[in-house]
């Protein structure tokens, strides 16, 4: 008899070190093989530990499926590559290609490495680092992607005079087309069997038509509760304080003279702009009265079409060129020109989007602002994308749409109505987790503390999270809904606690997480980006501690424009959207505890209104089923983490 399916896929999996049976993972690779058959999308919500990657790779590897794999984390995307994806290219009986795609600005450009040279002050620390990289060029020890440097370019020096750009791009135009490490990375890409990119970058491919990856036969989305994010920000439009500054210094860093009433009338719009922004005190808050934001845009339109106009006229002589020939020095020049216009009519689309800005509710606008910096950006929005991702999306390839955390009590209507995507569609499935969180979690729900909305809250809650973390010796993660709660809460506690303790404003993430690691009984403040994303098995982290419930603050632009249309259309704002997203959030942050079979730990949440609300009952069925309780006995707990070695 032929093997079952069951059978093919442990013969594969069961090659892996450790390996145990999970009837979880067998049950979604069985369905993805069938949704991949039967043309359909397939959902799984597959907990912790399911082992979902294998589950959906070898599916789509066995029946030879040219697959794209997007991400929300750059963790993720490491283990697919330096682990999974190797493992797999021993174990199949066939050959395995597969590479890693990321956004052009992680390249090189070229020209703009040239005209760096050229135009840096030399002798300055930013030149000797272009220098630095030139080398590495001719000594063929560098192939233009800035991860692979072995020294860090400074952010600022990389973003604005080397990175590659979409609008700086001279195509076929440019001199150093066939060099161009961009290019080369794209065809890489072309022969991969598995490519594996990041949700913003797989959504800019949607928002350009296709222009940026190759054609798939099915697309997964790990960690696909940041589909509507990563889509919306595909569709937005931005402007930012610098915009106009940076397309001046490429025109007169390629031409010899700007005439200066162009540039003077963009600055004058600038200046105006500046205005506006200082109106409205440097805030970074929703537009809803747009002042004179049209006739600014206006202005800049304006001054954008008779700098285009110039562009496009102005003799090929009045360029900085270099070439060695005539044939050169036109080609040259007509690269520099086609660059110039594509910066400048990019640049006056966007405007022309705030000249005649949406107001019918479909589009949301905002403004983000740094005083103390002297930036902003002006950014406006689709509310929804569902429309968009109907049509881009769904009706265009299979897909799988998998992460730990999808479902609202057991059920998917949030997530395919925010994204448009039908679930007659799709063949899903709720998949728990093979850890016993009975046994391995302890959920703490305090009864007794204030409403979170009490001004004394933090002071409150202090003294219970301080006994929580003697009792279990450190070795947590607070996490914070805001800030302005980490702050305080830091301040309250850190010079109390007999731990060493860190916020996430004192390192970067991946400094943090390290650090976190090498202790021995660390405390570490965080807010959203420790929230998902963040593996810290064993004993290191034996308790998650969160202060409220993760309501998206009400401030939140998107947020008050979704809330002011569904209550326009006579919905139910709370239960059909704040709490949903509030619970797939709460569902993350419930997941740093128990990554592994031998995991113990507490996860304590401090919100009151868990056990006092009647939408705390849905909250909690969509948790983890841990052993709940409302009162903390610290010596009970100590010999709860003991047990299996987790405690000392």
């Amino acid at each position: 008899m032929p093997p079952t399916f069951t059978e093919r896929f442990e013969q594969i999996v069961g090659q892996l070190p450790g390996y145990e049976h999970r009837p979880q993972q067998v049950e979604m690779a069985r369905l993805i093989a069938r949704a991949i058959r039967d043309g359909k999308h397939a959902l799984v919500e597959a907990g912790t530990g399911c082992g979902k990657t294998m589950a959906y790779l070898l599916p789509l590897l066995a029946n030879h499926k040219k697959t794209i794999v997007c991400t929300g984390t750059i963790a993720l995307q490491t283990q697919l590559m330096e682990k999974d994806l190797v493992f797999l290219s021993k174990a199949l009986p066939f050959q395995l290609k597969f590479a890693i795609a990321k956004g052009r600005g992680n390249y090189l450009c070229l020209p703009k490495l040239l005209e760096a040279e050229r135009s840096i002050p030399p002798g300055s620390a930013d030149f000797q680092t272009v220098a630095r990289l030139r080398e590495l060029l001719r000594a063929g020890e560098w192939d233009g992607d800035v991860g692979n440097l072995p020294f860090s370019v400074p952010s600022r020096l990389w973003a604005e005079e080397l990175a590659s750009t979409h609008e700086e791009c001279g195509g076929n135009k440019c001199a150093f087309y066939g060099e161009c490490p961009y290019r080369r990375a794209r065809r890489r890409w072309e022969d991969a069997d598995v490519l594996v990119a990041n949700h913003a970058l797989y959504f800019m491919h949607l928002a350009t038509g296709g222009a940026v990856l190759p054609k798939p036969d099915v697309v997964v989305f790990d960690e696909a509760h940041h589909i509507e994010e990563y889509a919306r920000r595909s569709l937005a439009v931005e402007i930012s304080r610098g915009s106009t500054r940076y397309l001046i210094t490429r025109v007169e860093r390629r031409l010899r003279a700007l005439p200066r009433q162009l540039s003077e009338a963009l600055v004058t719009a600038d200046n105006r702009l500046v205005e506006w922004v200082d109106q409205r005190g440097w805030r970074s808050c929703r537009i809803t009265d747009l002042g004179e934001l049209p006739q600014i845009a206006e202005e800049f339109s304006l001054a954008l079409a008779q700098l285009e106009q110039w562009i496009r006229h102005v003799d090929a002589g009045q360029f900085q060129l270099f070439g060695d020939t005539p044939e050169m020095a036109r080609a040259e020049a007509d690269a520099h020109r086609e660059v110039l216009l594509q910066l400048t009519l990019g640049l006056r689309g966007r405007w022309r989007h705030f000249a005649d800005l949406p107001t019918d509710g479909a589009w949301v606008h905002w403004l983000e602002a740094d005083q103390r910096r002297q930036q902003f950006t002006i950014l406006s929005s689709p509310l929804s994308v569902a429309d968009a991702l109907g049509d881009k999306l769904w009706n265009a390839n299979p897909t799988v749409l998998t992460s730990a955390t999808l479902a609202v009590a057991n059920s998917f209507h949030y997530l395919c109505s925010r994204i448009g995507l039908p679930e007659e569609l799709c063949y899903s499935a709720v998949l728990d987790s093979p850890f016993d969180y009975a046994q391995q979690a302890i959920l703490y729900l305090p009864r007794s503390l204030p409403e979170p909305n009490d001004p004394t809250y933090n002071q409150a809650i202090a003294p219970l999270i301080e006994t929580i973390l003697r009792a279990t010796d450190g070795r947590a993660f607070v996490l914070c809904t805001s800030h302005k709660s980490l702050n305080e809460l830091h301040s309250l506690l850190a010079d109390r606690l007999p731990f060493p303790c860190r916020s996430q404003q004192e390192m970067p993430r991946g400094a943090l997480l390290e650090w976190f690691k090498s202790e021995e009984h660390p405390v570490l403040f965080a807010t959203a980006s420790f929230w998902e994303g963040v593996d810290v098995p064993g004993q290191n982290l034996s308790c998650v501690v969160i202060d409220r419930i993760p309501f998206t603050h009400p401030d939140d632009p998107v947020h008050q424009a979704t809330v002011e249309s569904l209550k326009a259309d006579g919905r139910d704002w709370f239960t059909e959207y704040a709490l949903p997203k509030a619970v797939l959030t709460l569902k993350q942050g419930f997941g740093r505890l128990i990554r592994t079979k031998r995991d113990r730990g507490l996860v304590a949440i401090l919100d009151p209104r868990l056990t006092r609300r009647y939408y705390g009952r849905t909250i909690l069925a969509s948790l983890p089923p841990a052993c709940r309780t409302n009162s903390l006995d610290p010596e009970e707990l100590r010999r709860f983490l003991s047990e299996n070695g987790a405690g000392e």
